[in-house]
């Protein structure tokens, strides 16, 4: 499609096949070509850029949030939904009038100091990220143009939400204790594709702490050889699945209970990774008194 205002030489077309889609200007005349450069790389031209971002941002991010007057920065938000790893999540269309080289920075950062950073594909958990900024609306000289935004956003929300779901189909509510334990008291259960040894005396691992492995995970991934702390170990369902996704993990994991610290120390030698983890009798209340080994 082409778009012209009357007596305006310049062209915009949206353009969207086998799921490549762009914007394209194309000028009548040299001069058209000049005036629009001028405007492009000098005063700017209104830009729509589509994200995700963390959380639900209000319509503007203007005084309050980043404190710059200049930046007049308008939000639509798409869609919201609530994932596994990375929580809330918004779908946004952000516009502002500036240069399309300056706007992607400004929008990042508008975005981060507001509290609501990038979290898309391409992106960190952290909020340091290269997360994929789309450019899906231009306006210059009395005409524009715009295209959807690109699926992979929309992807990436729907993955983690459905992280999510599954996980909360796998509630304990319905499994007795009688069915965990024998009667010894003693038995297993599947946990993040582990089967963890239980005792009786010691917390059950639930669903909801899934949540907390896949959080922690993703942000360690950020870190490459994190130590981790694990206070109130358990049967060590949380730090031993961490360890057996990242090899170059090592743990500590501090309880109380003594039959908590002999479960999980079992569970460690279980899955091989007694090396990486050790496991004390430790009140967590008392770090500073910590033995030095």
């Amino acid at each position: 499609e082409k778009h012209a205002s009357a007596g305006t030489p310049l062209y915009v077309c949206g353009a969207s096949e086998r799921n490549v889609k762009g914007l394209c200007f194309a000028a009548s005349s040299q001069q058209a070509f000049l005036d629009a450069a001028e405007m492009w790389n000098n005063t700017g031209v209104a830009v729509t850029y589509a994200a995700v971002v963390r959380g639900h941002p209000s319509s503007t991010l203007t005084e309050g949030s980043r404190g710059n007057n200049s930046l007049d920065l308008h939000i639509h938000v798409l869609r919201s939904s609530k994932g596994l790893r990375h929580g809330t999540l918004s779908l946004i269309l952000a516009s502002l009038r500036c240069t399309p080289e300056s706007g992607s920075m400004l929008v990042r950062e508008a975005f981060s100091e507001g509290g609501h950073p990038l979290c898309g594909p391409g992106g960190s958990s952290t909020g340091k990220s290269d997360a994929r900024l789309a450019l899906v609306g231009l306006s210059m000289m009395g005409i524009s143009a715009a295209v959807q935004a690109p699926n992979s956003l929309d992807k990436f929300m729907s993955s983690d939400e459905s992280r999510l779901q599954k996980i909360m189909e796998r509630s304990d509510c319905e499994i007795s204790r009688e069915e965990l334990f024998d009667g010894s008291g003693v038995g297993t259960k599947d946990f993040a594709g582990l089967r963890f040894s239980l005792h009786k005396d010691v917390f059950v691992p639930k669903w909801h702490s899934r949540a907390l492995v896949e959080t922690a995970y993703a942000l360690f991934l950020e870190i490459g050889s994190p130590s981790i702390l694990d206070l109130c170990a358990g049967s060590g369902n949380v730090l031993l699945t961490l360890l057996s996704k990242m090899p170059r993990a090592r743990g500590l994991g501090l309880d109380i209970n003594k039959a908590a610290v002999s479960l999980g120390l079992a569970n460690a030698v279980k899955f091989g990774l007694e090396g990486r983890a050790h496991i004390l009798e430790h009140d967590m209340y008392e770090l500073s008194n910590m033995p030095s080994e």
